[in-house]
């Protein structure tokens, strides 16, 4: 006859639960916190745990970990499939490498580009062969026309080897020169926050041709424009952080002694190191 419940002080041991004595370490440590204090899982009101209940709680257990691979891959469908690709981390340890390939694999870029954030999880032995995957994601990502996937690709560079971050930096900088001299302001802004990116080589002067960019827009740009560059400021050297800094809390005083009062309600405010930056509203003071 099957034990229906502990007698009081009595523990369910693995025997009693029907696992066998030469289980997995891992599944015992999942087990025994069980066994042992069943009193914890039992509900206000309800009767003591029984053995069916302990080996119901198991077996579905099991079998969601064996079925959790075909669950994340199932998950590829979904439509929010960048985020479904954070149930990798949840699969066992043995199943990664196979479904991280899965994703970095797949037919839409947008997969790819975001499987990027799931090579870390990966077992050690593997991680060359992913990181090889992953410069050519970014080599492709560079391509694009899309600024936006570009900047999100370059953001994994330093997963990559050593070899293959010094070849997609230099390719980053040619980027960073090109969006520098770009009338846009979205496209200059974006090359800026990616000066990171660059060898530490080049990164100094990026950072002062950065500066005469963001002055530049500090001077003829529209309200708009001078906000997202100050927002930029922390980018940008010690020299020509301090100078701009200036020019900008000159900005918001000149626009806070607006005569009319719509165009007072451009306020000018504080962000960190008490660099002012204005709200992207339209400016008529003549």
């Amino acid at each position: 006859m099957r034990k229906e419940a502990p007698h009081p002080g009595e523990k369910f041991t693995n025997e009693s639960v029907g696992q066998p004595k030469n289980q997995e370490a891992a599944r015992n440590d999942m087990l025994n916190p069980l066994v042992e204090h069943t009193e914890m899982y039992r509900l206000l009101g309800d009767s003591p745990l029984r053995e069916r209940d302990i080996q119901r709680y198991i077996s579905s257990n099991q079998l969601l970990t064996e079925r959790l691979p075909e669950i994340i891959e199932h998950g590829l469908g979904s439509v929010l499939r960048w985020d479904s690709t954070e149930l990798v981390t949840q699969a066992p340890e043995e199943k990664r490498t196979e479904i991280i390939e899965q994703y970095l694999t797949h037919q839409m870029p947008l997969i790819r580009r975001h499987a990027l954030r799931l090579i870390k999880y990966a077992p050690p032995a593997d991680q060359e062969h992913l990181q090889d995957r992953a410069a050519t994601i970014i080599d492709e990502s560079l391509d694009d026309p899309d600024g936006e996937s570009r900047a999100f690709a370059i953001n994994f560079i330093d997963q990559v080897s050593i070899k293959d971050q010094q070849r997609l930096r230099k390719r980053v900088e040619e980027l960073i020169n090109s969006d520098l001299t770009n009338e846009n302001s979205s496209a200059h802004n974006r090359a800026i926050k990616l000066i990171k990116h660059a060898s530490s080589e080049q990164q100094e002067n990026l950072r002062r041709r950065a500066a005469n960019r963001i002055e530049r827009d500090l001077v003829q740009g529209s309200p708009h424009v001078k906000l997202y560059a100050a927002q930029l400021i922390d980018e940008l050297l010690p020299a020509d952080q301090l100078r701009l800094r200036k020019k900008i809390t000159k900005i918001s005083e000149d626009y806070l002694n607006c005569e009319k009062i719509n165009e007072r309600m451009v306020t000018a405010q504080f962000i960190k190191g008490n660099v002012h930056y204005l709200p992207p509203i339209s400016v008529r003071c003549e």
